[in-house]
């Protein structure tokens, strides 16, 4: 009986070891290897040609004044900035480090960060920036039909709707 007590003393505490709380300085190590501040400046680069792109398609139509098109860009600029700061690395790794503790184990934060040294891990991390945006062009490319398609559904349903009133 004190040997089996012994046995589940040893597999409890090597299961606890295992599942243990990886530490703020092991996310932080793990955080440097995959975000940077490069990654956040693409990131925001994209947001800020698409909301300017926004603005431009409807001067394009007329419908802005060269005022109102001053506005728009102040007020995605002030946003930019606003956001920049608030969801900077920086700003963000407390919340960042919480999240890691929750989600991960340390033995799965030691892995991660031993995959991101590895060749293969550094290969990752310095082609992952051209192949999302290479994501994303297709999927813009692809947006447009899918809104078309959404419109003539929505277009339908309310012709439907209308039809049964």
């Amino acid at each position: 009986m004190r040997r089996f007590a012994l046995f589940l003393a040893a597999v409890l505490f090597l299961s606890s070891a295992s599942a243990a709380t990886p530490t703020a300085e092991s996310i932080i190590e793990y955080l440097s290897l995959t975000t940077n501040e490069a990654m956040v400046d693409s990131m925001f680069a994209n947001m800020r040609a698409i909301s300017k792109r926004q603005p431009s398609e409807a001067l394009n139509t007329g419908a802005m004044s060269d005022e109102q098109r001053r506005l728009a860009e102040a007020i995605d600029a002030k946003v930019t900035e606003i956001l920049r700061e608030e969801l900077s690395l920086k700003a963000m790794r407390p919340a960042l480090v919480q999240l890691y503790q929750e989600n991960f184990s340390q033995e799965e934060i030691d892995g991660l960060i031993a995959f991101h040294k590895s060749p293969a891990g550094v290969a990752m991390m310095e082609k992952m920036p051209r192949l999302m945006q290479k994501m994303m062009m297709q999927m813009q490319e692809r947006m447009e039909p899918a809104m078309a398609r959404v419109k003539a559904a929505t277009d339908k349903m309310r012709a439907e709707a209308k039809a049964t009133q």
